[in-house]
């Protein structure tokens, strides 16, 4: 039992006394009354923890972990640096206590209701108040509320949270269940810690493909004593619905402590709406619900969801109903018209400001609760395809079909007290200056911080949440599912009411792991885990989300999944990643990733990627130089993915030249640049693939793509990974590469034998487009030219300014096209059009190329108020003929605050144009790109610093190098 393991260590030191006790008068201006309500913050620096083997204890901080605790007392070093997370896993096998002092008023103790809420405790642990057990919680995604009234006294109180070891409890969990369920343990290149699918905690802590192993403890998120008379606002659920040519407002507020019977009344606000109202509300139980709407047009009283197919499995029939339940609504008229949220690049993400309160019969207010929302609309068109098999799946945002773009999002690091709100917006303003419109959070680490979801509503980044499960089966007894239950309603409630989350997923991969890598055909446990996957992501997870969400978005099992289809197959489908239906994963590390006819061409790509190391600069602070060589034990302990460096050595050994410099420091450097040269191309053309064929079908059914995800934004440490930005902040190559795969307009080509198709790719912006009639694709295969049959459905097309395109073949040793082919294009009849056509051997001869290997392929088009770009190379660089070493020169410095324009010229075709400014934090406007094929033209640039920087400063550390640098 966890209480009997409980530790009672005494002080080493003295503790800071919780002397802050914020008192909240809030008055609203329209009743003004005074607040009932008080708390005791219990965050900040009056904690000390100890230790199970230690006589020792340390000043301690709430939110926090252990790690960064010891490391402020200089227990520890860097955990990051060279091969720390090995040498500090004892402090994950330690159980720790922290303690800590508040003082309690004899007026605090007179309030009717004294609760400890903690908004999150990492992970089993057990909690006393003057030695007084309170309770015991094992779930760090949960908020835990405890009265402890009776355990508390005036004057000084004491707290204790003890922590087991999370990886003890865990093998400790599994040993002592009935069967195994796997995985076990991740496999030995992750150097991790096993059974982490025992624990309600962060998964990735005990170690993935692209981390380290941290499993934390301690109080993360933040602690408090709130007294209160009468019942509390817990959650409120805004949930904006169109209806005809309006917009309804369901506003669902969620209390706790309401006893027997309370009254009161409810008053919300939105200023920018001319909404003002109030409801006189009677509570009769605990957790009662509340909802308004504005205003009244539409509500149906109960929907439901026809019982679904079922299916057979080892001779067990699966079926499932499941019923929306009705609400109660009270009703204001709204007076003005709203504007709406867009997604990033198709409007403005426009959010109003919310006041809600709800006041007693005494006519005391209780807190006032403010949140922004945002009036959209999202559904996931899964729908079938005439003259091929399979659904659609893309996403209408307000009625419109939007092509998603973007990258999967993990934890931003190890310690998520280290992850601020600057940090935060860095990466996501990165993402949406790369024209992302949605990440996924992927069901690995974390629910996010609000600030997280905050920026994501205002930056119009739209979320795939998946709930926390990944790659793994479950023990799913009666325990486990009812812990879980009482996560999912608090993470739903929570979250629900973000304008950017888009979707709710089951799992990361779980369904695909049941069927493809865990359990074979022949298995003869297969039933067993298959009932525990239904237990858990059906009858658990789905039902609270139709219970707690059923309108407002959309709800997949499993990511990958077959969507509806896997639903219809008794929710574990026979191929899930069929690319016919929903989304896939997909991962090909010995097919040449250069080439577009080895990918599958899903609906859906949510998943997919390729390695790169991260800089040298990034690098440094925590490595030594014997580390900084290829191969070295240092790179062999950082790679965490099985036979990843002989992967990307193949990969580079396929398309350019291995490095060969004599220095093993600089032959480190070189080889860094050119897994990001390889990773930035591979992952651009998968995703330009995709881009093309979201209007076209193959004949094998395979296209309509409406999602590109790849695989991965951001970085946990610094180490070989899929990121397209480095721990830190930096952006690889394949970042930059992202701005223009994901810009509105992409031109795009692809070589099939002798046949060159160049596809123009544009997109109107959603906000501008015609309203549609039907507001669904209707995709229909054509064995001529694929298109949609209600392209207004889709975009304003027929409006589009004309396009003027040049498409013209260089050679690599000379400046200047060899030949142009100029055309103008009036009409662009689909977001993806084929607008040229040739044979390619009789284009080289025309252009009198030597051969493919001497020559470039450099593609252009501009409608006025747009342009873009691409250059592609007709053979791989390893036998490309002509390139040579080129002088890269820098002019026209100009600064203005912390922007820093100049201009670049060089002598020789340049090939991927690589910009560092050392120290300096910031971003190109481009990088990685193609200089010189222009003989004398000044190509302009873009310094954006983080911070202030000095134009000299700049101007000495601007370095530039391009391919032929590293063979020199």
């Amino acid at each position: 039992m966890v209480g009997d393991s409980l530790l009672r260590l005494s002080l080493g030191g003295m503790l800071m006394l919780h002397m802050k006790m914020s008192l909240v008068f809030l008055c609203s201006m329209a009743f003004g009354f005074v607040s009932s309500h008080e708390e005791i913050a219990l965050n900040g620096d009056g904690w000390m923890v100890s230790g199970l083997n230690t006589n020792r204890s340390y000043p301690a901080k709430v939110p926090g972990s252990i790690y960064t605790d010891l490391m402020r007392q200089g227990i520890l070093d860097d955990p990051l640096f060279r091969f720390n997370n090995e040498v500090y896993r004892w402090v994950a096998k330690q159980n720790w206590s922290y303690v800590s002092e508040f003082e309690v008023t004899a007026n605090f103790l007179l309030f009717d209701h004294v609760i400890l809420r903690c908004e999150g405790l990492d992970t089993v642990a057990t909690i006393e108040i003057n030695r007084m057990h309170i309770a015991d919680t094992n779930n760090m995604f949960r908020r835990y509320t405890f009265d402890i009234k009776d355990a508390l006294k005036e004057g000084r109180n004491t707290i204790h949270v003890t922590f087991q070891s999370p990886v003890a409890y865990a093998k400790r969990q599994s040993e002592a269940f009935p069967y195994e369920v796997p995985p076990v343990c991740p496999s030995p290149e992750q150097r991790g810690e096993c059974h982490a699918n025992f624990i309600r905690k962060e998964a990735c802590s005990f170690s993935w493909d692209w981390g380290p192993s941290f499993p934390t403890v301690g109080i993360w998120k933040d602690l408090a004593i709130e007294a209160f008379n009468g019942p509390i606002i817990r959650y409120i659920l805004p949930e904006s619905r169109s209806v005809s040519d309006d917009w309804e407002l369901s506003v669902a507020v969620h209390f706790a402590e309401v006893g027997a019977t309370s009254s009161g009344s409810i008053s919300l606000s939105i200023p920018a709406l001319n909404i003002s109202a109030k409801k006189e509300i009677h509570l009769n139980s605990d957790d009662s619900v509340v909802s308004l709407k504005f205003p009244v047009q539409f509500c149906p009283k109960t929907r439901e969801i026809p019982t679904l197919k079922c299916r057979e499995l080892d001779g067990i029939r699966l079926c499932l109903d499941v019923i929306f339940k009705s609400r109660n609504w009270a009703s204001f008229a709204a007076g003005r018209r709203v504007q709406l949220w867009w997604p990033n690049g198709h409007g403005t993400p426009f959010l109003y400001d919310m006041k809600v309160t709800f006041t007693n019969s005494q006519g005391q207010n209780g807190p006032a609760h403010d949140l922004k929302i945002g009036f959209r609309t999202i559904k996931l068109v899964q729908n079938p395809i005439e003259g091929a098999s399979g659904l659609s799946f893309y996403f209408e945002v307000n009625q419109q079909p939007i092509f998603i773009k973007g990258s999967n999002w993990i934890p931003a690091d190890v310690f998520q007290e280290r992850i601020s709100r600057d940090r935060l917006e860095n990466l996501l303003s990165s993402a949406a200056k790369a024209n992302m419109n949605m990440l996924r959070v992927w069901g690995g680490g974390v629910y996010e911080s609000d600030d997280f979801y905050n920026l994501a509503d205002e930056y119009g980044i739209l979320l795939w949440q998946d709930f926390m499960f990944a790659c793994a089966d479950y023990p799913a007894n009666a325990e486990f599912l009812d812990n879980v239950r009482h996560e999912i309603t608090h993470q739903v409630r929570r979250l629900s009411k973000h304008a950017s989350i888009a979707i709710w997923a089951g799992n990361n991969e779980n369904e695909w792991g049941f069927m493809a890598k865990r359990h074979t055909p022949s298995d003869p446990q297969k039933l067993k885990y298959y009932r525990d996957y239904i237990s858990l992501t059906v009858r658990t997870i789905f039902d609270v989300v139709q219970t707690e969400d059923p309108y407002s978005r959309p709800f997949v099992p499993s990511s990958p999944s077959n969507g509806a289809e896997t639903i219809t197959e008794g929710w574990v489908a026979a191929n899930p990643q069929d690319p016919h239906y929903g989304d896939v994963h997909h991962y090909d590390y010995k097919s040449d990733s250069w080439d577009w006819r080895v990918f599958p061409i899903p609906r859906f790509a949510s998943e997919y990627g390729l390695q790169s190391w991260c800089s040298l600069e990034t690098l440094l602070p925590v490595s030594n130089t014997e580390d900084l060589k290829i191969n070295s034990s240092f790179c062999d302990h950082r790679q965490h993915h099985p036979q990843g460096e002989s992967q990307m050595w193949n990969e580079i050994s396929r398309h350019l030249k291995p490095p060969n410099n004599s220095n093993q420091t600089q032959k480190f450097i070189d080889y860094i640049y050119l897994t990001q040269i390889n990773q930035a191309v591979g992952i651009k053309t998968e995703a330009e693939l995709f881009r093309r064929m979201q209007d076209h079908v193959t004949p094998n059914g395979e296209g309509f793509t409406m999602g590109s995800l790849y695989w991965q934004l951001n970085d946990i440490w610094q180490a070989p990974t899929w990121s397209s930005i480095e721990y830190g902040g930096k952006w690889k190559m394949l970042h930059y590469m992202a701005q223009d795969f994901y810009a509105h307009s992409l031109i795009s080509s692809s070589l099939n034998g002798d046949n060159l198709d160049v596809y123009l790719i544009h997109e109107t912006p959603a906000s501008q487009r015609n309203p549609p009639s039907s507001s669904s694709l209707k995709f229909k295969a054509s064995k001529s030219k694929p298109k949609h049959e209600n392209e207004a459905a889709f975009m304003e097309r027929t409006n589009a300014p004309g396009w003027i395109v040049e498409i013209s073949i260089y050679d690599w040793s000379k400046q200047g096209a060899l030949k142009s082919w100029n055309f103008h294009v009036d009409k662009l009849n689909l977001t993806s059009n084929l607008i040229f056509h040739n044979n390619l051997p009789s284009m080289l001869q025309e252009s009198e190329c030597p051969s493919m290997q001497h020559c470039f392929l450099f593609l252009r088009a501009s409608n006025g108020a747009e342009s873009c770009d691409n250059w592609i190379p007709l053979s791989y660089y390893t036998d490309a003929v002509g390139l040579r070493n080129s002088q890269i020169m820098v002019s026209d410095l100009m600064q203005t605050k912390e922007q820093i324009d100049f201009s670049l010229t060089a002598d020789a075709i340049s090939p991927f144009v690589w910009l560092e400014a050392e120290g300096l934090n910031g971003h190109f406007s481009r990088n990685g790109f193609l200089l010189g094929h222009e003989d004398g033209r000044k190509e302009s640039f873009t310094f954006y610093a983080d911070q202030s920087v000095d134009l000299n400063e700049f101007s000495q550390k601007l370095v530039a190098r391009s391919l032929m640098d590293v063979y020199m």
